[in-house]
């Protein structure tokens, strides 16, 4: 009856059904971004309106072997709500299941919102730091005496921006052979010949 009572229910509206026991259910669905996530229920209730005909809950009792007695004795324990009180509750239920459809959507967005925050302010962060590199390394050139010295710093620079620990800075000379015009310490360490 579950999936009869919460099948085609628009967001923010809700749906009765009469089980095949004579006893009601209600649904209203929880929504997310237009996808149906799942269903609230209230029931299982009697309508006060309803004339309940003892002789279809005796029979049920002895279709599905439950003693008579105690089979209308629980009877007797289900809740009676009239419509309107239903109705009241249902469309509170609801607006319930609206309002945790908008909110969780919203949790959502802003969430994703600030991801995104993130991820832009960390580029930016990096554009400004090579930006800063070039300019210390424009400065730190102008005060240098060798291309030597203008590469180390360079590689230094390179080195903060990349996070690395070894790096080599270097031409193709005459010859198409590569000279190392600079290169970190940790990198001369590893060519040493002993």
């Amino acid at each position: 009856s579950d999936t009869t009572l919460s099948r085609g229910v628009p967001e923010g509206t809700f749906k009765a059904y009469r089980c095949k026991n004579n006893l009601w259910d209600m649904a209203t669905p929880i929504m997310l971004g237009g996808e149906h996530l799942g269903n609230l229920f209230i029931g299982q209730y009697i309508q006060t309106d309803d004339i309940l005909d003892e002789t279809l809950f005796r029979d049920q009792a002895k279709q599905y072997g439950f003693e008579e007695d105690a089979y209308l004795e629980a009877l007797s324990r289900v809740p009676r709500l009239d419509r309107r009180q239903v109705d009241d509750i249902m469309t509170f239920f609801s607006k319930f299941a609206k309002m945790i459809s908008s909110t969780s959507l919203n949790t959502i967005q802003l969430s994703r919102s600030l991801a995104e925050r993130k991820q832009v302010e960390k580029e930016l962060q990096r554009k400004s730091s090579i930006t800063m590199g070039i300019n210390r390394l424009f400065s730190e050139a102008l005060m240098s005496d060798s291309e030597e010295s203008i590469a180390g710093n360079a590689l230094g620079i390179a080195e903060e921006l990349t996070g690395s620990r070894f790096g080599f800075v270097g031409e193709i000379n005459e010859q198409g052979r590569f000279d190392t015009i600079g290169i970190s310490n940790p990198g001369w360490k590893s060519c040493t010949m002993d």
